[in-house]
C-alpha cells in the first residue's frame, strides 16, 4: 500500500483533533439539556463503533475475529463501557 499524501494526513489529524473537541462540547450542551449518562455513553460509543466500522469496511480490512479474541474484545468493550459510565456519572 502507497503512503498517503502529506497534505492528507495533516488534513486527517486536523479533523481528529476538531473532531475530539466537538464530541467534549456536545456532551455538555447535551447534559446542560437534560440527556442521561446512559444516553451520552451509548451514543459516544455508537458514532466511534460506526466510524470505525466504515473506516475497516473501506481499507477492506476482515472483520471476523478467532473465538478466543472475540471474547476478549467483548471482555475489554464491556470494561470501557463501565468506565465511561462511571466517569460521567
Amino acid at each position: 500500500m502507497t503512503p498517503l499524501p502529506r497534505w492528507l494526513g495533516i488534513a486527517a489529524l486536523l479533523a481528529l483533533a476538531v473532531t475530539f473537541g466537538l464530541n467534549h462540547i456536545a456532551a455538555r450542551v447535551a447534559f446542560d439539556h437534560g440527556a442521561s449518562v446512559v444516553t451520552a455513553v451509548v451514543l459516544r460509543s455508537g458514532g466511534t463503533a460506526l466510524a470505525l466500522l466504515g473506516l475497516l469496511l473501506a481499507l477492506g480490512v476482515p472483520l471476523a475475529l478467532p473465538p478466543g479474541t472475540r471474547w476478549r474484545a467483548l471482555a475489554i468493550g464491556v470494561v470501557v463501557a463501565v468506565k465511561s459510565y462511571c466517569i460521567y456519572a
